[in-house]
């Protein structure tokens, strides 16, 4: 560092995120590692922050002193967000963004008539029935026009018209296919045998799918139609069949109450967001409370024949990271923990994530959320021992994502370590000092298992230490240890159990035990008792060995 109280941060944007890539500690070195990692990685953007830690205030603040490349274009939002697919002519209507954007618009009256996208789109008779409620569809074009209006440079009424051209199209094919007999009929559940047919046909997916609209149209409830996609799907082998298919199931998913029937009704949203992404990467296991058919399900996905299933599952992820639903509701310190373990499943190779930077950014915004003054004091509700309060800050810390959000929160951590105030109410709550002495090891065990960059890691590590050196010193531990143990084999066997398992903070206070400990075993005293115990043999011969194997284990230790 250059002055103690400050560093230098090189971070570099590849996509749409700021990573930390190099901590320094003076300025040119930072400014001229950004200049080698711009090139070197190809980065869009990098910049170098001087972080220091305010005297008056117990947080870190930072400034932009370097930059360059790409900046962030900051463009005018438009009033409303954009509702796509932008279609240009009636086949995208049936694309699965139109279909889902379709259930988003008449999510009401799809529920109310029973049907699917798919069957408003196959069937001339539901969307004469949305043709005739003149004032919901009348709705819907318009908020879809005003939406997409920035995208094609139409005046609303312009694209209004489009669209109810394309609307009218639609309707008046499939009542010219009707009228000229091109159905046909979809018998005994037969599949194959409707494929057979549909393919003696001009226009194969056309009538296989206006056959299976025909189909449930007969069946009156969603949840009933929903169960005969899922026995189709369980009872076909076929891959063109499982195609067709794959687009219901895909419609059916949209809603949340039919994953849940397929998937088990989770505790939380996290666990719920962790069997999504299982699915995802078809490796869900079989449990009691899945639906039947869900191993199936998962074993088409990782086939590849279930294209639009698993882009629909991606989307449900996508939209509830990008959601404010907590991973745990009411409970923000169990919520904090899901994020690295989501990411993690999210993960497919080193430069690959499922929903890809998206997914990434969402939850990376999440992290960020959970940083504020406000969410910190929820997560830390009920802890008042400053040892606890860094434990289950630390433990937050290695549950979120990005080198921005992990740096908050190692900003919490370092005042609490390093306030004098803190220090001694420590000190005056401990009731076993050496208990204290091995949980502070055992929170430098847990910064050692984190992701923390150097420059917080050495912070935290001193200051764990530096308040096991006051203990050790004020609560003259190494007198303790004297007076607990009647003669020097135990003494020595004591310190260097310590040593051993690791039960006391480094570095310092490991060298003041250490030293303790040579002195210990060194003595004449140590070795004269040692020597009389082997002399005797039997069960104090053991005594020896049980020497060698603390030895060995404390000088395995650094």
């Amino acid at each position: 560092m250059s002055s103690g109280s400050c560093h230098y941060e090189v971070h570099g944007r590849q996509a749409n995120s700021w990573t930390v890539q190099r901590v320094c500690d003076d300025r040119q070195s930072a400014i001229e590692s950004a200049g080698s990692l711009f090139k070197e990685l190809s980065l869009k953007a990098v910049k170098v922050l001087e972080v220091s830690y305010g005297s008056d205030e117990p947080v870190y603040h930072d400034k932009e002193v370097f930059f360059n490349g790409e900046r962030k274009q900051v463009s005018k939002a438009p009033d409303v967000d954009l509702i796509g697919p932008v279609c240009q002519k009636v086949s995208e209507f049936y694309l699965p963004e139109a279909r889902r954007s379709i259930l988003t618009l008449l999510h009401k009256p799809l529920a109310g008539w029973k049907i699917t996208p798919l069957e408003l789109l196959y069937h001339a008779e539901h969307l004469q029935k949305l043709n005739d409620t003149g004032q919901i569809l009348q709705g819907a074009v318009q908020r879809v026009a005003i939406s997409q209006i920035h995208k094609t440079g139409q005046k609303v009424s312009e694209r209004v018209l489009e669209l109810y051209s394309m609307c009218n199209e639609l309707l008046q094919d499939l009542k010219t296919r009707r009228h000229e007999g091109e159905f046909i009929s979809l018998e005994n559940d037969d599949l194959n045998e409707l494929l057979k047919k549909a393919k003696a046909t001009e226009n194969p997916t056309l009538v296989f799918m206006l056959a299976l609209a025909q189909y449930l149209k007969s069946i009156s409830t969603l949840d009933q139609k929903f169960d005969k996609i899922l026995e189709f799907i369980t009872d076909n082998e076929d891959h063109e069949v499982l195609g067709f298919l794959d687009q219901y199931l895909a419609d059916f998913l949209f809603s949340s109450g039919n994953i849940k029937k397929i998937m088990g009704d989770e505790e939380n949203l996290g666990d719920g967001l962790l069997g999504l992404i299982n699915l995802i990467r078809a490796e869900t296991k079989p449990s009691a409370e899945n639906h039947h058919t869900l191993q199936r399900i998962n074993q088409l996905i990782g086939e590849g024949l279930l294209p639009e299933t698993k882009k629909l599952l991606v989307f449900k992820v996508k939209a509830a990271l990008k959601g404010n639903a907590s991973f745990v509701k009411g409970d923000p310190y169990e919520s904090a923990l899901f994020h690295r373990r989501i990411l993690s499943r999210l993960n497919v190779d080193e430069n690959t994530h499922i929903g890809g930077s998206d997914c990434v950014d969402a939850v990376q915004e999440r992290c960020s959320r959970m940083t504020g003054s406000t969410s910190i004091a929820e997560i830390l509700t009920g802890l008042n021992n400053p040892l606890d309060r860094v434990e289950r800050l630390i433990r937050v810390a290695n549950g979120m994502v990005g080198s921005a959000n992990i740096r908050a929160i190692c900003n919490y951590i370092i005042p609490v370590l390093e306030s004098t105030h803190n220090t001694q109410v420590i000190l005056e709550e401990s009731l076993d000092d050496l208990k204290l002495l091995k949980k502070l090891s055992a929170l430098q065990q847990k910064i050692r298992d984190a992701d923390f960059q150097d420059y917080y890691y050495d912070k935290i590590m001193s200051g764990l230490d530096n308040i096991g050196m006051e203990a050790f010193k004020t609560k003259k531990i190494q007198s303790q240890l004297t007076s607990a143990n009647p003669n020097k084999i135990q003494l020595g066997f004591s310190v260097l159990g310590l040593i051993a398992e690791d039960s006391v903070p480094y570095p310092n206070v490991m060298n003041l035990v250490r030293a303790f400990a040579k002195q210990t075993i060194m003595s004449a005293e140590f070795m004269g008792e040692l020597e009389q115990k082997a002399k005797k043999g039997g069960e104090e011969a053991d005594m020896i060995k049980e020497f060698y194997l603390l030895l060995e284990g404390s000088l395995a230790r650094k």
